[in-house]
């Protein structure tokens, strides 16, 4: 997903000072900052941003965090204006630095407009309002392609989006469908196979729910796919007994009772 933080001198604080670092050296370094204390980790200048995003990613842990710390990215324009990106996030790879956490992946995107300009310089800080430690690993600078996404992950936010949302409208499509097929008693087989089949996809997604959460996928990956796989068994479940007793009730039994 990204490439290794490119073609530019950076300018990383160490420490009480400055260590100028080449891109290659800067992935093999180790920040170490401990709080209270904003730090300034690294100075891009022109980055080259090729696509409507771009990110700064690497590794984080910490240790005895006190309070809410944060990694921010400063993306200054030729204008003059500026703008952060934090993790500030309750989980996944934008998510906050609390308390004592082994290391994790984590990401800074920005998204441009279409045509907008490009950013001329970047800035990454460790943000420690109170005491602890935090240690900052493999930085790398990615664009034009899913900044969102976390190393080792199966997929990004932006794609777990799409899932829930094409995942979501198609069960509400096919509901419809069973429902009005049931009504008009038409269709038989393809709303009691559809129906088995969504609870037997559901189970499916459910067990590969539970891998993902286990295997520590991050929230993005495991959390759509147990939710599919809970309420897809649910809702087939819950219409496949009224849907056989609809089909199979004599025809012009309804009429007679009225």
């Amino acid at each position: 997903m990204t490439r290794v933080l490119g073609i530019a001198t950076l300018i990383a604080w160490l420490g009480p000072g400055f260590a100028l670092a080449t891109a290659e050296d800067l992935v093999a370094q180790s920040f170490e900052i401990r709080g209270p204390a904003t730090q300034r980790l690294v100075v891009l200048d022109a980055p080259t941003v090729t696509g409507d995003s771009y990110a700064i990613t690497g590794s984080v842990a910490c240790d005895g965090v006190e309070g809410d710390a944060y990694l921010e990215m400063w993306s200054e324009f030729p204008d003059g204006s500026r703008y952060f990106s934090r993790t500030l996030d309750s989980r996944g790879p934008t998510s906050k630095l609390t308390g004592t956490a082994d290391s994790r992946a984590f990401a800074l995107p920005f998204f441009l407009e279409p045509g907008a300009p490009r950013p001329v310089r970047l800035e990454v800080n460790v943000v420690m309002p109170a005491a602890g430690r935090v240690v900052v690993r493999e930085l790398r600078f990615g664009s034009g392609e899913d900044v969102t996404a976390t190393p080792g992950a199966w997929w990004s936010d932006r794609t777990a989006g799409w899932i829930g949302g094409i995942a979501g409208s198609a069960v509400g499509v096919f509901g419809a469908l069973v429902g009005t097929l049931t009504s008009l008693r038409r269709g038989r087989r393809f709303v009691i196979g559809g129906l088995v089949a969504l609870a037997a996809v559901g189970f499916v997604l459910l067990v590969v729910g539970l891998v993902a959460l286990a295997s520590g996928q991050p929230y993005a990956v495991w959390y759509p796919l147990l939710l599919l796989g809970v309420l897809d068994p649910a809702l087939a479940l819950s219409l496949l007994p009224s849907a056989r007793r609809r089909f199979d009730e004599p025809h012009g039994a309804r009429a007679l009772e009225g």
